[in-house]
């Protein structure tokens, strides 16, 4: 089963670039970006973005869904498509309240500044055409009982690896 990330589109992009530039720029370059990341990572993207539809709607020949809310919240529509898919889901935001809902549906929710290094790591591959070297960092040293992380820790993990995160 593919993953299937949920993105909260306007929150990533006030973490990406601070939302400084034209907005109609911005959303072009983060789905631009997003195409790549879907075309390395093979997984399932919907981006939500607050507003009526003006340019990118349905989906693109990379199959990334942009969604508009069209009179709706953004949150709302992300918050619709969590609880159809639940567990399954990956809710990309920095929303608290998004962020609670989907945890509640027990979907894995990644902050915005997470997705955005896994974002900036698929980006750098693509611009040099192989994966960056990993450092040969020894591993931890046991001592002592083993302490598990929490199931929530350990599923946001099991994504992030998904996703060629560390």
């Amino acid at each position: 089963m593919a993953l299937h990330l949920i993105i909260d589109g306007y929150n990533l992009i006030g973490f990406r670039r601070g939302g400084l530039g034209d907005i109609e720029e911005e959303r072009r370059n983060l789905i631009e970006d997003l195409m790549v990341f879907k075309k390395l990572k093979k997984a399932r993207l919907t981006v939500v973005f607050d507003g009526p539809a003006i340019t990118y709607p349905g989906t693109h020949p990379a199959g990334l869904d942009v969604v508009f809310s069209a009179g709706r919240q953004a949150d709302a529509v992300i918050r619709d498509i969590v609880a159809r898919k639940g567990a399954g889901a990956t809710v990309i935001t920095s929303d608290r309240e998004v962020a609670g809902f989907a945890r509640a549906r027990d979907a894995v929710v990644l902050g915005s500044g997470e997705f955005s290094a896994l974002l900036d790591d698929a980006l750098y591959q693509e611009m040099k055409g192989a994966v960056p070297e990993e450092e040969d960092a020894p591993g931890p040293v046991k001592k002592g009982p083993s302490r598990r992380p929490a199931k929530e820790a350990r599923k946001k993990q099991g994504r992030i690896r998904k996703l060629g995160g560390k």
